[in-house]
């Protein structure tokens, strides 16, 4: 996903002169500046060139005709060049950008190019999900990963950007919906490195398509999910699997053993069409039950906030880091490397704190660390590096939290149907990110600003969720909707020890395992 930044990075540019002023540059060493018009920042024009003769730019590079900022200016007429180096060469394509001539008018076709890959990203989480409930979760596994080599491979050989984006979408079909962070790290500061070793864009997406192969052989000894057999009846290949699971772990089943897991085995599958039997019979819980009753409603309204907050801050930042600093691969190493920092404090805080205070803070101090980018000076990048840095770290451990916590809040039995609601929520948020991101052309610390009211937001009204830490959690919609009613922001403004003990208490129907133990 993410290596779509480093191929679609934006290269320097500049009209393309004609030959002979560049000829007559490098024979008399004058700088670029003479012959192209200048930013306001000093640096020549990236999309404009003078509307002069080209005798008048060879006599300004003689020296015979003196440079005129106040000459009129048009649109490129040649083209670009890009890369050029000190000697006045053009060193070749990096990015799509200069492949297709991405600049200038079609400059904003790099987001376009990221929206379209979260498109695929929303309708591929709900084609797969039905793969997996119907055919397997191993079919559809590893039809998923064959759709993301195939797409990988084909982005590498795009002749032009019409087929890019189409590869790119293909590969979006195959992005999960929910990102468990710990495991995506290793493979940005990865990806840093392939970037860093193939700057050009199809070797990065082909250097990112080759790991994905030896995954193919895991076909044959990868088994089929025995909970998805035992639904379906499959006996015989679940009490495979369990043997070889248990003989892998160096305790291989006896006969005897055996025979009373696969009593208990077909008990249980007897079980599961009892009660799909019944389910025909009776209704099903749905998506509008989380919205039937006040204080469900209210939660899962503020549990969708969170959650929409951390994941557009979180992979809009992702897609701000290469643009950090004065080297894209040190932002972006910086930026993955960051979040090793904050796990091991975050899983402390939920487990001695609990789960709202610490990503509500997180999500606060990360907000406001992005909107100071706008007071920093615009000609020294360390100080907006810096609180770049910071606001990742705390958006990483917000995000961190939001999944477990919003797990806990709603009830067991529309637990799967409220997480599936968050995550394609915040996923269609997603599309807008990259557009976000594409105003920090003009500048740069627009989206960090846009991002940190997001997280500041998002922040602030998480405080309304009630604490789940050491509390009996609901199992039924009854119990979700007793739980937290009455928290609000007197509750908050007045501490948790004060405002619980006006709190009704959730009697949960579940086991103690305590008294268990």
């Amino acid at each position: 996903m993410l290596s779509q930044l480093f191929m679609t990075e934006i290269p320097p540019h500049h009209c393309k002169l004609p030959d002979r002023v560049n000829d007559l540059m490098r024979d008399y060493g004058s700088s670029i500046h003479a012959v192209l018009p200048q930013q306001g920042n000093g640096e020549p024009a990236r999309c404009q060139e003078f509307n002069v003769t080209d005798e008048d730019l060879e006599d300004t590079v003689r020296g015979l005709l003196k440079h005129n900022q106040s000459w009129p200016v048009m649109s490129c007429q040649r083209g670009w060049s890009y890369n050029v180096s000190a000697l006045g060469v053009d060193v070749g394509p990096t990015s799509i950008v200069d492949e297709f001539d991405l600049v200038c008018d079609k400059d904003f076709y790099p987001s376009l190019v990221l929206s379209i890959f979260n498109v695929g990203s929303v309708i591929g989480v709900a084609a797969f999900g039905y793969i997996s409930d119907r055919y397997g979760r191993k079919k559809a596994f590893f039809s998923c990963l064959l759709l993301e080599t195939i797409g990988a491979f084909a982005t590498g050989l795009s002749p032009n950007f019409g087929t890019f984006i189409f590869t790119r979408f293909l590969v979006g079909l195959t992005i999960p919906a929910i990102w468990q962070l710990p495991f995506i790290l290793g493979g940005l500061l990865l990806l840093t490195g392939l970037a860093y070793v193939f700057p050009y864009w199809k070797h990065v997406a082909f250097a990112t398509a080759v790991p994905l192969l030896p995954l193919f052989l895991a076909y044959k000894y990868l088994p089929e999910s025995p909970r998805w057999n035992l639904r379906k009846g499959r006996i015989k290949e679940t009490l495979e699997t369990m043997e070889t699971i248990a003989r892998v772990n160096g305790t291989p089943m006896n006969e005897a053993t055996r025979e009373r897991v696969e009593m208990l085995l077909r008990k249980e599958a007897e079980q599961e069409e009892v009660q799909k039997s019944t389910q025909k019979h009776s209704k099903a819980p749905t998506v509008l039950d989380l919205f039937r009753t006040p204080n469900m409603r209210r939660k899962t309204l503020l549990i969708n906030l969170s959650w929409f907050a951390n994941q557009t801050v979180y992979m809009g930042l992702n897609y701000c880091g290469p643009a950090m600093g004065n080297n894209s691969y040190v932002g972006f190493s910086l930026s993955s490397a960051v979040e090793l920092i904050c796990y091991p404090p975050t899983y402390l805080a939920m487990d001695k704190i609990g789960r709202r205070l610490p990503m509500a803070i997180a999500m606060i101090i990360g907000g406001i660390s992005a909107i100071c980018t706008v007071v920093m000076p615009s000609d020294e990048p360390t100080p907006t590096m810096i609180l770049f840095l910071i606001s990742k770290l705390s958006i990483t451990a917000s995000f961190l939290i939001i999944y477990p916590f919003a797990g806990e809040l709603y009830p067991t039995e529309l637990r799967s149907i409220g997480l599936s609601l968050d995550s394609y929520v915040s996923n269609l948020g997603l599309i807008a990110v990259p557009f976000i991101v594409y105003l920090g052309v003009e500048n740069l610390v627009l989206p960090l600003i846009i991002m940190g009211v997001i997280s500041t937001v998002g922040g602030v009204f998480s405080l309304l969720l009630p604490e789940t830490l050491n509390k009996p959690l609901p199992q039924t919609l009854e119990e979700a909707e007793e739980f937290g009613k009455g928290w609000g922001w007197r509750s908050v403004l007045r501490g948790e020890k004060k405002a619980k003990e006006e709190m009704p208490e959730c009697k949960t129907q579940s086991m103690d395992l305590d008294a268990l133990a």
